[in-house]
């Protein structure tokens, strides 16, 4: 049997695109570009790689609506890998940050 290893990423970035996610109704395929990601305490971290490049992230339309995520906007929150290619939102840890704040958020790389 195949064991999986969890991996959970904290990041901060600006959000680039949105669409919505066609396989599944009431979620959104949002383009992240990474400013800054480290690990989670007690979690698989394999994202070293990740701070300046675009990832995409799968975020629910609730959270898209309450967050009133669009182009330009900072982020910072958890994300979970969900496939090889597409990351997932933890909910309850995303929120909006203004861009001069990005930077000094502990536990980043920048």
């Amino acid at each position: 049997m195949v064991q999986i290893i969890p991996n959970a990423a904290l990041i901060q970035g600006t959000v680039t695109a949105m669409e919505p996610y066609l396989k599944q109704e009431g979620f959104f395929i949002v383009t992240v570009l990474i400013a800054g990601a480290g690990e989670k305490e007690g979690m698989r971290f394999l994202g070293n790689d990740l701070t300046k490049k675009e990832i995409t992230i799968l975020v629910s339309g609730d959270l898209q609506k309450q967050l009133k995520l669009q182009p330009a906007i900072n982020i910072s929150g958890e994300i979970k890998k969900a496939s090889p290619v597409l990351w997932r939102a933890v909910e309850d840890t995303w929120q909006v940050i203004a861009s001069q704040k990005m930077a000094a958020k502990r536990g980043f790389k920048k």
